[in-house]
């Protein structure tokens, strides 16, 4: 599961939803969201990427993907503070390619 800024108002359904799953049997693989430029997004701000991850995170027995860290680990680029560049997508395939 790849989320992305467009979840981060549903972040208690999603842990709910995902708990269920894995309690049922599924395993679930989820790639947090990644980091916004704070001072070009005007719409979202890292504060509630961090905390929507924080949350995700709580699910137990879920692998998750810690986009959010690769990202500014290893540095990343956008035009308009919310979506990345053609190089910066190649390098989060490539990561999750690594890390699947």
């Amino acid at each position: 599961i790849l989320l992305s800024v467009n979840d981060l108002g549903n972040a208690e359904a999603y842990v709910k939803k995902y708990n269920d799953l894995i309690k049922s049997g599924i395993k679930l693989t989820i790639v947090n969201v990644g980091p916004v430029v704070d001072v070009k997004s005007k719409t979202v701000k890292n504060a509630q990427i961090e905390s929507f991850n924080s949350k995700i995170a709580s699910v137990e027995g879920a692998k998750i993907i810690d986009l959010y860290g690769f990202l500014n680990n290893n540095g990343f680029s956008s035009s308009d503070g919310l979506h990345y560049s053609t190089t910066t997508y190649k390098n989060i395939v490539s990561f999750l390619q690594s890390n699947w």
